[in-house]
């Protein structure tokens, strides 16, 4: 017998409820065969009823979020910032509108939403999630909220290690927004999950592009910084996990076993793919020539816990970049 998306409804039991026990509302999969990076071998055909999944700003992780989603026999709707975008969204069975604002997303959507995803990068701290209260007001069916922030908002912390009880204390404005978005979130919607993501990478988008141009700079710190990453197959994972099992108010690091400093792993990158290796610029000399987004990527030190995504998820498939080395290389020599 096929299992339901959701077995209960919490509405058609008690009325609305409130954020927080709505958020205990999770996403019922039924149990599937695997492929090695988490996903669904075959599309299955399953029935899920009546759940609705809303990802706004869906980019490159939210549309391997909703691929995932849409394997599974899930109904998935999209903001996105451009109408050529919806398209390729649409080729993938994803209702898509070219809409930056998602108050002003079709009603209907809105009305029938039970799960939302926001990725939209705020542009600074006054613009971040301004729509947060509006939107929650707008989505009367909302079960589950998750927002997709980033680690920098721990700043800076000397290289030591930091977890998801970390106060954070954030030293650059994309950072400071972020948080921001967070908070106003977390205000909207008390429920709410956040996800703190390190430096994204799979085998559409890596360094590898960049270092066969041959002028790739890097920054070298003494000591050495450590520097984080996260497996796009990883993150989409423990996106998934947390929808089929919520906990409300959960902050939760998305980030791999290896603090590799990012020279490091630049050089390693360029010796497997056969490139040039990166030019080494002094970190002072970065901070002083680079512009400012691109240095405060970099700047903080900090070594980041993922033992509560593994905890999630049951281990990583790419616990270090290592691990995907050879997928990377095979898809940028055969681009």
């Amino acid at each position: 017998m096929v299992s339901s998306f959701l077995e209960h409804d919490p509405h058609a039991r008690a009325g609305k409820g409130t954020p927080s026990a709505r958020g205990r509302e999770g996403i019922r999969f039924p149990r599937l065969t695997l492929s090695r990076a988490g996903f669904p071998c075959k599309p299955p055909c399953l029935c899920f009823g009546r759940v609705e999944v809303l990802i706004l700003g869906c980019g490159h992780l939210g549309a391997r979020v909703a691929r995932a989603l849409r394997a599974r026999g899930v109904h998935v709707r999209a903001s996105v910032r451009s109408e050529a975008h919806a398209l390729r969204l649409r080729a993938l069975g994803v209702e898509a509108a070219a809409e930056a604002d998602p108050v002003r997303l079709p009603r209907a959507w809105l009305r029938t939403t039970t799960h939302l995803l926001d990725l939209i990068p705020p542009r600074g701290t006054r613009d971040a999630a301004v729509w947060a209260d509006a939107l929650v007001a707008l989505c009367p069916r909302l079960r589950w909220v998750g927002v997709v922030s980033t680690t920098g908002v721990y700043g800076d912390h000397g290289g030591a290690r930091v977890n998801e009880t970390t106060q954070p204390r954030p030293s650059h404005p994309r950072a400071l927004a972020r948080l921001a978005a967070e908070r106003r979130w977390r205000w909207a919607y008390p429920a709410v999950e956040v996800f703190r993501l390190a430096g994204l990478y799979d085998e559409e988008r890596n360094l590898l592009p960049r270092l066969a141009r041959g002028d790739y700079e890097v920054p070298r710190f003494v000591p050495p910084n450590p520097s984080h990453r996260v497996h796009t197959h990883d993150a989409v994972r423990a996106l998934l996990v947390a929808m089929e099992k919520p906990q409300p108010g959960r902050v939760l690091n998305l980030a791999d076993d290896d603090s590799t400093p990012h020279e490091r792993y630049a050089r390693a990158l360029a010796q497997a793919a056969g490139l040039p290796a990166p030019r080494v610029i002094l970190a002072h000399e970065a901070a002083r020539k680079w512009p400012a987004r691109r240095w405060w990527f970099f700047q903080d030190r900090k070594r980041v816990d993922n033992r509560a995504l593994k905890a999630l998820v049951g281990g990583l498939v790419y616990p270090s970049f290592r691990a995907a080395l050879p997928e990377l290389v095979a898809r940028f020599r055969g681009r």
